[in-house]
């Protein structure tokens, strides 16, 4: 979930084209080169500054896990996932020094180099549907011939013919749970897929990956890969976009495509249903504020893309869609040693972002999340593994310390209004209009009834709600 965001300001004094509901719209266009380099171009009428950035994802990776060079279709995967990134990156949604609410959407171009442009272009409109569910904004994709770069696969380090069941793993309480899940419920080995931009969050997924293999005698296999920019940085005072929404498409994407070349048909993510719907707390958040990266209908749209571009037959599974945190804790942390790797997962939005060597900030709505679940399940949850521990020393005086819990408790009041009109979920589509605009995508792709959908998602929220009024009421008590 993101906080809320704050009313535009009146006085905007640059031009720049208007969406349709009438608000500014910044515009940008990118080029993306066959050596991995992403190119700003320019626009004078809207103050964009020319810059040019190298991008770094390593092959090796993934042709360690096929144990073979990738075909250039392979390659084309990879490259157009990673330029989206760079693309979003380096599109910020307040360059003319305006107010982020009003500046929210953005019309994006760019041009990618393929080796099969006419099979891209094809499914050309599916990714731009996924894309702009991802983001909130405008997307405009051009594919051009590329060449290949063979030179690039050339030398790896097989792994395993058979890793085990592919899990997306962040590291997250979430994704520790999935993977704790599955090694409980099947004897086969477990695949964790893990992405990382930076060395503090892999070496975090290593350490967490390690204490499953000793508690599970060695049965986790792990393929991390590390992505992001390279080389010099932009220095044309624009900065960096930090929703950073198309990062959470390139776990997704490389998660598919991992399971692809471990000969796998499946990718389990496992995050639970409030994390994975991200409903808004307000009407006045705008689409792609609420993080949709593992929301069950950008799954099954990109996951159908993938199996379109490189014919083959993949889906994703979500085991915990219907679930909240704390039910899905109570579920799988059923022993004293499964609930002793909890303090060693990490669920902060802002983990590495911050001066604290603290793997929690303590205050932001996903640790909160996480502090009200493992309070209504009873387990463990030691207050120093946070920077700001409410539980034990109160909410603080400070407005801005207190936004994550303020923007949940919005959450709460708004889905109890809504389920107070209709406990079956029916008012929902008039409360949230992102339920009404992909309502009948969702009911088919979860093979239900639209009215069961609804009805389970009320339930979902209902229990949300109880187990975060159990949490305040804990606090401030305190």
């Amino acid at each position: 979930m993101r906080t809320l965001i704050k009313l535009p300001r009146k006085n905007i004094t640059k031009k720049a084209a208007t969406s349709s509901d009438g608000n500014i719209m910044p515009n940008y266009a990118f080029k993306a080169l066959d050596d991995l380099r992403v190119v700003r171009l320019a626009d004078t009428k809207s103050g964009i500054k020319a810059h040019t950035q190298f991008l770094r994802c390593d092959l090796e990776v993934f042709c360690s896990v096929a144990r073979r060079p990738l075909t250039p279709l392979e390659e084309d995967w990879l490259r157009v996932i990673l330029f989206l990134y760079g693309a979003d990156r380096l599109a910020p949604r307040k360059p003319y020094r305006a107010d982020n609410y009003r500046f929210w959407k953005r019309s994006i171009r760019i041009s990618i180099p393929v080796t099969s442009p006419t099979i891209w272009q094809q499914h050309r409109d599916e990714l731009t549907k996924a894309l702009e569910l991802l983001t909130g904004d405008c997307w405009h994709l051009d594919f051009r011939q590329g060449e290949i770069r063979r030179d690039q696969a050339l030398f790896f380090t097989p792994k395993n013919e058979n890793l085990g069941t592919p899990l997306l793993f962040s590291g997250g309480l979430d994704s520790l749970a999935g993977a704790i899940d599955l090694l409980n419920s099947s004897e086969e080995d477990l695949h964790l897929i893990s992405g990382s931009t930076h060395n503090q969050l892999l070496n975090a997924q290593r350490h967490l990956v390690g204490d499953l293999n000793r508690s599970f005698n060695g049965r986790v296999n792990h393929t991390a890969c590390e992505f992001g920019f390279a080389g010099e940085q932009d220095r044309t005072r624009q900065g960096k976009e930090s929703t950073q929404r198309c990062r959470g498409m390139f776990h997704v994407g490389m998660g598919l495509f991992v399971s692809h070349l471990s000969k796998k048909q499946s990718l389990v993510i496992c995050e639970n249903g409030i994390g994975a719907f991200n409903l808004s707390a307000s009407p006045l958040q705008r689409p792609g504020q609420c993080s949709h990266s593992v929301h069950p209908v950008f799954l099954k749209r990109i996951s159908a893309v993938f199996s379109k571009i490189l014919s083959v037959d993949m889906v994703i599974k979500q085991p915990a869609l219907f679930e909240t945190k704390g039910q899905l804790c109570k579920r799988v942390f059923a022993s004293s040693e499964s609930q002793q790797l909890i303090d060693h997962s990490f669920s902060c939005e802002m983990f590495p972002n911050y001066r604290s060597k603290k793997n929690q900030c303590g205050r932001c709505s996903s640790c909160l999340v996480r502090r009200a679940s493992l309070y209504a399940v009873a387990f463990p949850d030691a207050g120093e593994i946070y920077q700001h521990d409410f539980v034990n020393q109160g909410l603080p005086s400070k407005g801005a310390l207190r936004s994550g819990h303020e923007m949940l408790s919005d959450y709460c009041q708004r889905v109890q209004s809504s389920l107070a009109l209709s406990q079956a979920g029916a008012h929902l589509p008039w409360e949230y209009p992102e339920i009404a605009s992909i309502q009948e995508e969702l009911a088919d792709h979860l093979q239900l009834p639209n009215d069961r959908v609804l009805k389970r998602l009320s339930e979902l929220n209902h229990s949300f709600v109880l187990e975060w009024t159990a949490f305040v009421n804990h606090l401030t008590a305190a």
